[in-house]
């Protein structure tokens, strides 16, 4: 991976642990870690390992960032935002979108519908990314 990309998605995410310290809103916030993806087509990486924070802004908005190894084999850092729109029980369905780099030769944004199951301590997100791709983290309350 490039230096400079490996120290900008550093800086994002320290700047993200930093505005949790600063705001102190634990309730909120999570320990994210990529698991893997599942797709139609033989051939892509399906063992995503990585590692990540949510940070929640208000109820419905949170802010993301993190790292995880793509399926291209690639490392991948990412920063954006999730919006919930709807809620029911301890399901979350909302939209992501994010800026990621290691998909090609320069950051990109993505979107995708956000799927997340959320109890007491412990999480679930699904994030079917295309039409032939559901990724899958698990996560912690801190």
């Amino acid at each position: 991976m490039n230096p400079i990309l490996k120290f900008i998605g550093t800086v994002i995410i320290l700047g993200v642990l930093a505005l949790w310290m600063k705001t102190g809103q634990a309730a909120e916030d999570w320990l994210v870690v990529t698991v893997g993806s599942r797709h139609d087509e033989p051939g892509y990486n399906e063992k995503n390992w990585g590692i990540g924070v949510e940070h929640g802004l208000s109820r419905d908005w949170r802010a993301l960032a993190g790292t995880y190894r793509n399926s291209y084999y690639r490392q991948t850092v990412y920063v954006g935002a999730a919006r919930t729109l709807w809620r029911s029980g301890n399901w979350l369905f909302g939209i992501t979108g994010m800026i990621v780099t290691g998909y090609g030769d320069r950051p990109e944004p993505v979107f995708f519908p956000a799927i997340a199951y959320e109890g007491r301590t412990f999480g679930v997100n699904f994030g079917p990314v295309l039409p032939s791709v559901v990724a899958l983290q698990v996560k912690m309350r801190f």
